[in-house]
């Protein structure tokens, strides 16, 4: 059956196009998702490094029995970390083959977890159900982020701790793209029109972004890009404050996003590229790279509940 807005429901327009683009990303993360754990560029080792430090570096050994829901979930990469902290953690991700690849390492390491396909935009929990929520990756980028937020602050305690990252849409990255446009060598395909207005705009569109395979092959994915202040005012509609934040790979945008993130690239680039995510490491929490990041992550606090 060949799909269309006529046989799919009461979709408008705009959900409709977003309803198919959305579709893609779930088809091409479970065609990668025997391959996600295997990447070997320095640009999303450097996002996977800085997380798992700010994690560590937040609860440690403080969040045994605690209830911690991990949205977006993969591979399991965060759940069992946070697991293996003491978390009892629920995982959830929309993308199937990612699911069974994050039970098979739960149940590989005996971990009290469990994963299971779901949509972050209506989440199956009652409200106040957890301690501890984790969205990180690239989840938020490909949902409806008003629905999923406001979702966010339905499940959190009173009090509860939010770990949120998303694609920063003012960032060195930002320069690459608008270069690209004129002299089309970088592979972005995206048009100044888009720039203005998806990127800069805020806008609820996505737009087609190239994500490199292990192969050093280009996919072009629809995605979100948003500013902090954005991320920070829906945050602030579901009573969840930012505390910290930190801008992971800052320096690393020196090089375009399709160069640094493209295992095949000569070693010469891949040892300067692992020089500057080691500067990077020591800047996420710094002005102003806390703010100019390619992602960013915050770490929230959702207002206790007032007597």
């Amino acid at each position: 059956m060949v799909i269309s807005q006529d046989n799919i429901g009461d979709f408008n327009g705009y959900e409709f196009r977003n309803w198919i683009k959305r579709k893609k990303v779930i088809d091409f993360y479970n065609q990668i998702a025997y391959e996600y754990d295997d990447t070997t560029d320095e640009y999303w080792k450097n996002y996977y490094d800085c997380l798992n430090s700010i994690i560590i570096e937040l609860f440690n050994e403080k969040i045994h029995g605690k209830k911690i829901l991990d949205i977006g979930c993969g591979s399991g990469l965060q759940t069992t970390l946070l697991a293996s902290l003491g978390g009892n953690v629920t995982g959830i991700d929309i993308t199937e083959g990612l699911i069974r690849l994050a039970n098979y390492k739960i149940q590989n390491q005996k971990l009290d977890s469990f994963c299971f396909t779901s949509d972050a935009e209506s989440l199956p929990f009652k409200d106040n159900s957890f301690d501890i929520i984790n969205c990180c990756g690239s989840v938020l980028d490909y949902m409806d982020h008003k629905k999923g937020i406001k979702e966010i602050g339905r499940v959190l305690k009173p009090n509860g701790i939010l770990i949120l990252s998303f694609d920063n849409c003012i960032s060195f990255e930002l320069l690459w793209i608008a270069i690209d446009s004129f002299v089309d060598i970088f592979g972005y395909k995206i048009s100044i029109r888009d720039i203005y207005c998806k990127l800069l705009n805020g806008s609820d569109e996505l737009i087609n972004y190239p994500h490199i395979r292990n192969d050093g092959t280009k996919e072009y994915i629809p995605q979100r890009f948003f500013s902090f202040n954005q991320i920070k005012k829906e945050l602030a509609k579901s009573e969840i404050n930012i505390v910290y934040y930190y801008g992971i790979n800052t320096l690393t945008n020196i090089f375009p996003f399709t160069i640094a993130s493209n295992p095949n690239s000569s070693k010469r680039l891949k040892n300067i590229l692992c020089f500057l995510t080691k500067l990077d490491k020591g800047l996420i929490d710094k002005i102003p790279f806390n703010r100019f990041g390619s992602n960013i992550i915050v770490v929230g606090r959702k207002l206790p509940t007032q007597e």
